[in-house]
């Protein structure tokens, strides 16, 4: 009987010492994935300090690391370079939007939270304009609207081709639309910008179902 609580006690003991390291490591891991982040946030303030400063062509890996505090070495870890960080703030931006934003008036998701960014950070798009930065920005925005508008049709009742038409389509007017309200200093609102894309893009995918579901007859006149 002895020897059998003697055999629970060390059991128990070697449950408590693998509990306590998978506590520790999970301690570890969750303080590195915090370093991680706050590294991270580090180098895109760096870069959005910078931005605000000079030319974005102008910037420099060694300028970012310098105002961020972050070994070269480091950024490296996280990112391939400048043009790297710049697109993986703004697919942050993108699964915020995802997460926390809706469109005022409806329909399609995504283009609100888009104008309102632009709209808070306007300074960051001048400064970028006609330069690299602008076509990394831009081109990195244009994939992001194009993926948000596929997960959004996903359930329309289009056919596959017409709906990866009307995916293209409607992410290039977005494009043209935000190139243009950025060039001109913003002339209306967000809300106004958004009302405006909703009701001219849900009625123009109204219309394609429309005949989607009705074609058009085919007989010919007596």
């Amino acid at each position: 009987c002895r020897e059998m609580l003697q055999g629970v006690a060390r059991c128990l003991r070697r449950v408590v010492f693998v509990d306590t390291l998978l506590r520790v490591s999970e301690k570890t891991e969750a303080g590195m994935d915090r370093r991680v982040i706050r590294t991270r946030e580090a180098l895109q303030r760096a870069l959005m300090t910078l931005i605000a400063e000079r030319s974005y062509d102008d910037i420099s890996v060694d300028d970012i690391c310098r105002v961020a505090k972050v070994a070269r070495s480091t950024f490296y870890t996280h990112y391939t370079g400048k043009d790297d960080l710049k697109r993986a703030g703004l697919e942050t931006v993108a699964t915020s939007f995802v997460s926390h934003g809706g469109s005022g008036s409806g329909g399609l998701a995504f283009s609100l939270p888009m104008f309102r960014h632009a709209q808070d950070h306007i300074h960051h798009y001048r400064a970028m304009k006609d330069n690299h930065g602008a076509a990394v920005a831009l081109g990195t925005i244009r994939q992001m609207v194009t993926s948000q508008l596929r997960k959004e049709l996903r359930t329309s009742s289009l056919p596959a081709g017409e709906r990866e038409f009307a995916t293209e389509y409607l992410a290039g007017a977005f494009m043209a639309v935000l190139a243009w309200w950025l060039e001109e200093g913003l002339p209306s609102p967000s809300e106004e910008m958004d009302r405006l894309y909703q009701t001219m893009s849900t009625g123009a995918l109204a219309g394609v179902d429309r005949q989607a579901r009705n074609p058009p007859s085919t007989k010919s006149a007596p």
